[in-house]
């Protein structure tokens, strides 16, 4: 799958600690609640407006076309900031748009159907899971359009 890599382009504007993720037992789908044409900068611009060291996702896929941005390195997997509690076992998908009112754009499906099974052959013992379904986490996350196409 043919994906951007900006980690270094992420690293450069963050101050976030490169702290090992200790195994991954889940790959948790979130969604944005943003237009779906946001990207990894976007994403990352209103992370640290939020007062986060950096973007929270391993991964953005843009809603609107499916494309892919690698935000924090996965092997050796860095902890992300996008499932409380969890985030130390756990990698982190985010795919631009409100799928709580809008279903996901085909190219977007693809791009994550894709992300999932590279993701599953690499951490075979991973549950895929929504944000909705992790421990201490209040939310609709990642929408109930979203949510269908993972179940």
């Amino acid at each position: 799958m043919d994906r951007h890599n900006v980690i270094d382009e992420v690293a450069a504007k963050s101050t976030r600690r490169k702290t090992k993720v200790k195994r991954v037992d889940y790959i948790v789908v979130h969604h944005s609640v943003t237009a779906d044409t946001c990207g990894w900068e976007d994403m990352l611009r209103i992370h640290r407006n939020k007062g986060y060291a950096s973007i929270g996702y391993h991964f953005v896929i843009r809603g609107s076309d499916g494309e892919v941005y690698k935000c924090l390195p996965i092997s050796p997997a860095v902890v992300g900031a996008h499932a409380r509690g969890q985030n130390s076992v756990s990698i982190g998908i985010c795919v631009t748009g409100n799928y709580e009112k809008h279903k996901p754009k085909g190219e977007a499906v693809e791009t994550l159907a894709g992300l999932l099974g590279e993701l599953q052959e690499a951490y075979p013992r991973a549950q895929v899971k929504g944000h909705q379904e992790m421990t201490h986490s209040h939310t609709a996350c990642p929408g109930k359009h979203l949510m269908a196409v993972l179940r």
